[in-house]
């Protein structure tokens, strides 16, 4: 996370999976910190990092997503959703 640079950066050992789950991953992760910060996030990077045998750590495949107040309001919707989904669950 680089709050200076409105930047977030989610790296996972091994490969990528679905692109649209990191997507949505990426707009909660930013939506969480606006939230809690007060400040923008303008683009997350979601990629996937492997060590090889002399322990060297390489980028071996990324995506960008840029950030705005349409994929926010995504990000929100879901949350809301999957969040009201859950309490109706443990509370039946």
């Amino acid at each position: 996370l680089d709050l200076e640079e409105g930047l977030i950066v989610d790296w996972k050992s091994g490969r990528k999976r679905s692109t649209e789950h990191n997507k949505l991953q990426i707009y909660l992760y930013a939506l969480g910190v606006e939230l809690k910060t007060g400040k923008k996030i303008k683009e997350g990077y979601f990629g996937a990092v492997k060590v090889d045998h002399n322990d060297a750590v390489y980028c071996s495949d990324y995506s960008c997503f840029m950030i705005n107040q349409e994929k926010l309001d995504l990000a929100l919707n879901y949350a809301e959703t999957i969040g009201g989904e859950i309490y109706d669950f443990i509370n039946t």
